[in-house]
Order: C-alpha cells, then structure tokens, then sequence
C-alpha cells in the first residue's frame, strides 16, 4: 500500500504509511528509509537482506505499549545494515525486550542511538553470524534486574564494537559478548555519579577477545568493583586469549577498585600499556601487565587529568574527549 505522504520509504519504489506495511514489501537487498519518528506496537521481523536507515536527522521508532512478541522492536533473521535510527522504549514482560533483536546473518549498526530499552541490542545464538557496531549511542538502557545489557551479544563467531559511547547501564553491563572472537575499539564506557552499571565489560566464556583504545570511567555508585571480567562462566570456557592494550581505566567508585577480573585458573590474559588512576589493583588473577606512563586526558569540559609522562597517543579517539602526547618529563 503506497502512501505519497507516508514515513516510509523504499527507495525507487515509493512511500508507505507504516513500518510493517513496508517490510512486508521488501525485496532482497531494497533500501527502507524512515524520513521521521514513527510508533510500533510490536515486532517487526525482517527476513531478506536489507538495509535500514534514518533521513531527515536521526528520526526516533519508538514503541507504544509492550512487545507481544517479547523480543525486540526490529527483528532481523536476515543479513542487513541499519544506520542512523534512534530506538526508544523496548520493554516487554519478560523483561528481554530490545531495541533490535538479531537472530541470524551479518548485522551492522551505524550512527545509531538506543535510549530507554531494557536491552539496547541483543544479539542471539548463531555460529556462523556476526554483528559490528560503529559510532553508536547506547543511554539508559537495562531493565534493572541485572540480566539486562546496553549491548548483549550471545554465542557468534565474531563482534566488532568500535566508536561507540555507552553511559548509564542501569544495573547491568554495557557489553556482554560469549561471541568467539570480539573486538572492542576506542569507545567511551561513562556515566553519572548514580549510574548502577555493573561491569562494562563482561566476556564470561572467554574468547579470541582483543579490548584496545577505550576509555573507562566508572561511576561512584557502580553495582561491581571489575572494570572488565573475564570467564565468569568459566564452566563454558572458550579460549584462553584475551588481549587489553592501551586503555585508560579512571574509577570514582568508593572502596576497592580492580581492572581486570580473571575468574579462570587455567587462562592466562594479557595487559600491555595500559594506564589506571585511582585504581586499586590493575588485574586480579591469572595474566601479566606492562603499565602505560605518561598520558594526558583532555576532556571537552577543560578539564584535564594527568597520569604520568611520554606515552602512545590514542589518536582515534574523538569527542567528548580526546587524548595526547606528552614528550617532556615531570609532573603533568
């Protein structure tokens, strides 16, 4: 059913009123195009190649009521790419709703915005999937029961997660990935003094698990003392590489601090020039570390926090911060 005036358009082929009414008329590979905020009632599955984008801005799905179908606003079963969508308000009584629900293929997010969702993304079992994330916003998200993530990636053969901001998980992680093979690329994991987040990172079962160029900063009311754990679950243990180089990890949490939880007796992880203020024990666990010296952080408010002196500098990092070389010596 086309509609001149509708929200939604494929592109070539013309508008329509609805998201549903849309999918519905998807051919394999079609571009759907969401030119502002539009409300869903429950699930919208897509099952051919596709790709997913906002126009006109970063228009807003939002979901009026709960998900029937208790699983996520967008359900992709299904290669495809979205770009530029906010999603806001997945809940459903079970209490797993997500902003999108990936169930099988290739998912790529780009420049997208989950606020408000019990999960922002969840990603489901799928052995030869994979799912990458690239400049994204992940706020608020987390149902508050502690099985909820702003990102929840189960059992996939790899993730890339690279540029994106996370703050304010309420009571859970900000990313939770059993993925076989997972990169995590110079994000900023952040939040409010109150933000509840637990880890911001937990990879349970292990994994080929590479976390490189992040900054870190944990709030003062953080649920958990880790930064980052690793084999939680190690009755499921995967592999026993897991790489964390060149992150600033910076803690405001009261009491005892650790960055690295290894909960493995037998793996073994790596730490190499990474730099911690106000953390209490760097790594706890099986592993070995080389510290970082000499970093400056600038943040965009003005004020800055030295670390030490004459280090890497983290050059993909962009706003809300960013982070330089120092060459000289002496206090910063």
């Amino acid at each position: 059913m086309f509609d001149a005036h509708g929200p939604i358009e494929i592109a070539g082929r013309g508008f329509f009123p609805d998201l549903p009414r849309a999918v519905a008329s998807l051919n394999p590979g079609d571009v759907l195009r969401v030119h502002r905020s539009i409300e869903i009632s429950d699930s919208v599955t897509l099952v051919v190649p596709f790709r997913l984008e906002g126009a006109n801005g970063t228009p807003q799905i939002i979901l009026r009521g709960i998900l029937r179908s208790e699983r996520g606003m967008i359900v992709t079963q299904c290669d495809g790419r979205i770009r530029n969508i906010e999603f806001v308000g997945a809940r459903c009584l079970n209490g797993n709703g997500a902003g999108v629900w990936h169930e099988r293929g290739r998912l790529v997010l780009e420049d997208c915005i989950f606020s408000g969702n019990q999960n922002g993304v969840l990603v489901a079992d799928d052995a030869t999937g994979s799912f990458s994330a690239a400049g994204c916003y992940f706020h608020r998200n987390g149902g508050g029961c502690g099985h909820t993530h702003a990102l929840y990636i189960n059992r996939v053969a790899s993730a890339r997660i690279y540029r994106c901001v996370f703050e304010e998980t309420y009571a859970g992680h900000h990313i939770k990935s059993k993925a076989r093979a997972c990169e995590v690329r110079g994000n900023l994991f952040s939040g409010s003094p109150m933000s509840t987040t637990a880890y911001m990172i937990d990879f349970p079962y292990g994994g080929y698990n590479a976390v490189t160029r992040n900054i870190f900063i944990k709030p003062r009311d953080s649920m958990n003392r880790a930064f980052i754990a690793l084999h939680s679950a190690e009755s499921r243990p995967q592999s026993p590489s897991a790489r964390i180089e060149n992150n600033i990890f910076i803690n405001y949490r009261r009491g005892l601090s650790v960055g690295v939880v290894n909960f493995s007796p037998r793996s073994s992880v790596v730490m190499r020039e990474n730099a911690f203020e106000r953390v209490s024990l760097p790594l706890l666990g099986r592993g070995r570390q080389k510290l970082r010296r000499d970093i400056r952080i600038a943040f965009a408010d003005g004020i800055t926090k030295g670390l030490a002196n004459d280090a890497e500098t983290i050059s993909d990092l962009g706003p809300p911060y960013h982070v330089t070389r120092r060459t000289e010596r002496g206090a910063p």
